[in-house]
């Protein structure tokens, strides 16, 4: 029988882009409390209860190495619904043993970065001694400041603001992005194509600039041809619609982030649904002697004349 003795569990819920990782160390020791050696395959799965349940997430590592019973892995992948504001409970699986109890989660293990916290508003520093704090942390936007989520990724806008002394910050990015066209109309189940670019504003900057879309609509999906490149040059971003994809106007932010270094544009995507007009029009010609009957079933016209002399159907 095995059971795990946990060394260091950290975990960081990065922004601007980074996903959320949590970093597990442990050590697995046999019945006689000996450190295992080889490759395992180990499996973790959270939970939101001590005992059953169904797990909120799982994630399979084919084959870890284990020296003395030592061993690390990254946790990541965790979905929007895993919030890690409340208590969780970790199941791991090592080489088709599960190992209980579950280990209890609490909200002291997570901690927010953005970015590098030294690097965060180019370079802005925490002075003084180093202070302890609990509780929870609130991410809102305000003046200056605009919050936006996309997938397991917060992005935080920064626009200069004050001015003089003692007023606002300000800085310029080493580059700029920008699309064309930036504006498309597109029927639900297709797909539209712009070029974004990065563009070299600073001479010396040669790092990737990476692109992200945020706030597509409902069933929309994007793709970047390449994901990144070293500006000044362009990508392809190609948005593609599905049929649960809503009729409406959505204002796209293209993002593109290098390091500490962030751009944006807006790329604006219309959708609109094929709409169908039926009209019908019906002229007869007739005599004094002729009556004509018209009907209409669906979109098809009968007209149905007797000839008043004869007293016949033509």
């Amino acid at each position: 029988m095995k059971k795990i003795i946990p060394l260091i569990f950290s975990g960081f819920v990065l922004l601007y882009a980074i996903p959320r990782i949590i970093n597990y160390q442990g050590k697995v020791v046999n019945a006689d409390s000996v450190g295992l050696n080889g490759n395992y395959e180990m499996k973790f799965r959270l939970y939101t209860s001590e005992s059953g349940g169904s797990p909120i997430w799982e994630q399979i590592f084919p084959s870890v190495p284990v020296t003395n019973g030592l061993f690390s892995v990254e946790l990541s992948g965790f979905p929007d619904t895993v919030s890690f504001s409340g208590e969780y409970w970790l199941e791991v699986e090592i080489g088709g043993e599960i190992l209980t109890p579950r280990g209890r989660l609490t909200a002291s293990p997570y901690t927010l970065r953005a970015r590098t916290v030294e690097k965060a508003i180019q370079g802005i520093k925490r002075r003084g001694s180093p202070i302890s704090h609990t509780g929870t942390m609130v991410l809102a936007g305000s003046s200056g400041v605009t919050l936006t989520e996309a997938g397991d990724s917060i992005f935080l806008f920064f626009t200069s603001e004050g001015g003089g002394t003692g007023g606002g910050f300000s800085f310029t990015n080493p580059f700029n992005i920008d699309c064309l066209p930036s504006r498309e109309t597109i029927k639900p189940t297709l797909a539209v194509s712009s070029i974004v670019s990065a563009v070299k504003a600073d001479t010396s900057f040669s790092n990737y600039v990476k692109f992200y879309a945020i706030g597509l609509p409902l069933g929309a999906s994007v793709d970047f041809e390449p994901d990144s490149c070293i500006p000044t040059n362009t990508v392809k971003m190609t948005i593609t619609t599905s049929s649960s994809t809503p009729a409406g106007s959505y204002p796209i932010t293209i993002a593109g982030v290098s390091g500490e270094n962030i751009a944006r544009t807006v790329f604006t995507l219309v959708v609109e649904y094929e709409t169908y007009t039926w009209s019908q029009t019906t002229t007869a010609q007739f005599d004094e002697n002729t009556n004509v009957n018209v009907q209409t079933t669906g979109d098809m016209v009968w007209l149905g004349m007797l000839d008043l002399g004869t007293g016949e159907d033509g």
